[in-house]
């Protein structure tokens, strides 16, 4: 019990020394610890005028100066131009010039006349055969006549009938036979009338022209007049270059020739 009883007290002990080294050292520092110095700041203001405009200083006045006409000088007085004295005429009789004698006037010379080319054979393209044009000449034949010299008269009628007889006749051109689309063989088709231009009622005829080959087919086909419709000159068109001719001839041979189809549309 002796011993609890002191182990008791030395602990008190300790625990007052700690205590009193504690309070100590806190009252040292705060001691030596210096007081902060508060030191209040100042707000100076000052109002501060802003600056004056400065006028702008007129300019000066421009005088103006009176402008003084300036005296027009006096127009120059026209001088007077003196008078020409008129020519005297001559008393003096010049001789009068003896009148030219009449030279007779050349005879013109005669130009010779020049033979009339022959008309070449035309072929027409139409529906219907045209007929053979016959080739006819003029011949003649004369000199040319030197001038100075009596112009001769004209021959007589039987010695022109007998130079043209003597004159070679030229033959007379091979008969052409156009093509032909209207044999009842050939069963050509009617051409189909567009539906569009059976609504809007339109119509006309259509000229179309075919290269029929020497074995009747049509190799090519254009528009020579228009119906005023584009989808019916189509459709004639389209429509030629499926048919079948009797190809043309020329001295009784097949040749590939050009042909005009009448086509007409017509709305009944």
């Amino acid at each position: 019990m002796m011993l609890k009883g002191r182990s008791v007290v030395a602990i008190a002990a300790c625990v007052l020394a700690l205590h009193a080294a504690a309070l100590w050292a806190l009252h040292a520092g705060l001691a030596s610890r210096k007081p902060d110095v508060v030191v209040p700041v100042q707000m100076l203001a000052r109002l501060v005028e802003p600056p004056r405009p400065i006028a702008p200083v007129p300019p000066p006045p421009v005088t103006q100066q009176a402008t003084v006409p300036r005296p027009t000088p006096p127009a120059a007085k026209p001088r007077p131009v003196p008078a020409r004295p008129k020519p005297v005429a001559r008393t003096s009789a010049m001789p009068k010039p003896a009148p030219p004698t009449p030279t007779p006037p050349k005879p013109t010379p005669m130009p010779a006349p020049t033979p009339a080319p022959a008309p070449l054979p035309v072929v027409t393209e139409a529906t219907t055969t045209p007929a053979v044009p016959v080739a006819t000449a003029a011949h003649a034949s004369g000199k040319a006549v030197a001038p100075g010299t009596a112009v001769d008269p004209a021959p007589a009628p039987a010695a022109a009938t007998a130079i043209a007889a003597a004159a070679p006749a030229r033959p007379a051109p091979a008969p052409i036979e156009l093509p032909s689309s209207d044999a009842q063989y050939l069963q050509n088709p009617r051409p189909r009338y567009p539906p569009i231009s059976v609504r809007l009622r339109e119509q006309g005829t259509v000229l179309v022209d075919v290269l029929v080959s020497d074995q009747g087919l049509a190799r090519e086909a254009r528009v020579q007049t228009s119906s005023g419709f584009f989808r019916l000159d189509n459709a004639a068109v389209s429509t030629v270059l499926t048919w079948r001719f009797v190809p043309g001839k020329r001295a009784g041979v097949a040749q590939s020739m050009w042909f005009t189809v009448p086509i007409t549309f017509a709305i009944q």
